[in-house]
This record gives C-alpha cells, sequence and structure tokens, in this order.
C-alpha cells in the first residue's frame, strides 16, 4: 500500500492554532497496478510553538475518507482494512524542530490502534516546509488486511505538507 499523507496547516501561525484547516491526501497500492487517491478532509487538534519546536496533537477522523467513489469508500471503513467502528480515529502527535541547520519532523500515531513512529527531514518547496519522503512497512507494525491483505502492498509513504512558512526558520 502506497499511502501519501499530505497535512496543511495554517501559514502565519502566532503561538497556536488549531488544524480545522488540515487534511491528508493519500495514494493506495492496490494489486501492485492499480492506485488510488484520496483525501481524509477532518483533522481535529492543536498546534503550538514552544521556543523553536513547534508540537501538534489531533485526530484524523476516518470517517472523513473520499476517494471520490462511496462504494470504495464504504469498503476501506470496513473491519477488513480501516475498521471504522472500532477505530475512529487516527491520533497523532508532531514535533518539528525549525532552525537553518536541522529542520526535522517526528510523528507518533497510531493505525487501527497499532502504533508506529516516523521521522524525517523537512525542506523548503514552494516557500512552504514539507517531509522528504517517509516509508513506513505496514507488516513492521502489524497492521493486516486479514484475508484481502494479499491485495494491498506493505509500504506506506509519508509525505507532510505542514504549511508552515520557511521564513519561520531561525
Amino acid at each position: 500500500m502506497l499511502l501519501s499523507f499530505l497535512f496543511f496547516l495554517l501559514p502565519g501561525i502566532d503561538q497556536s492554532s488549531n488544524l480545522s484547516n488540515a487534511y491528508v491526501s493519500f495514494e493506495v497500492s492496490h494489486l501492485g497496478v492499480l492506485t488510488v487517491e484520496g483525501t481524509f478532509s477532518e483533522i481535529t487538534g492543536e498546534l503550538r510553538q514552544e521556543g523553536g519546536i513547534w508540537l501538534a496533537e489531533g485526530e484524523i477522523i476516518v470517517e472523513s475518507i473520499d476517494t471520490g467513489n462511496t462504494t470504495r469508500d464504504r469498503t476501506i471503513l470496513t473491519a477488513p482494512y480501516l475498521n471504522v467502528d472500532e477505530y475512529p480515529t487516527i491520533p497523532f502527535k508532531v514535533r518539528m524542530e525549525l532552525s537553518s541547520d536541522d529542520v526535522a519532523i517526528e510523528i507518533d500515531g497510531q493505525i487501527r490502534g497499532l502504533p508506529f513512529k516516523i521521522e524525517s527531514q523537512l525542506v523548503v518547496v514552494d516557500n512552504q516546509l514539507v517531509s522528504l519522503p517517509i516509508t513506513l512497512d505496514r507488516k513492521a507494525i502489524g497492521l493486516d488486511f486479514g484475508s484481502m491483505d494479499s491485495l494491498i502492498g506493505n509500504e506506506i509513504t509519508l509525505f507532510i505538507h505542514t504549511g508552515l512558512n520557511s521564513e519561520m526558520l531561525d
């Protein structure tokens, strides 16, 4: 499974902000030949600054998935896949260190109750801070889709688009 998360936060944040304008977009490799694109349009949480460090804590609302196909969306929400009835959110915590020498991002989260941790460097793209590609092996964190498992690839590739302006660097 190739899953690209794109977090868009508010540019020009003062000391704190909510994540109401954030969303996640993704791509999923299916059967190794098809790619499904979609978004999670609802994220709740807060972003705050503590010195040169930005911290965010929130949840992606799983039911807000939209792949452009309602039948497929309903299938993805079922127990073999995201299991929205048992896991209605994907909780996460983010730590970003913004300095001119080291621009790093760390994310701790849970998908279907299974913890994962990812780290990357941030780069400037169109004056915004964006992560380098991050690959997460879903098998390594125990994310299994039962009888449907062989239909989905093992890798989740993440791209974090912070929406933070590069001028925020020291």
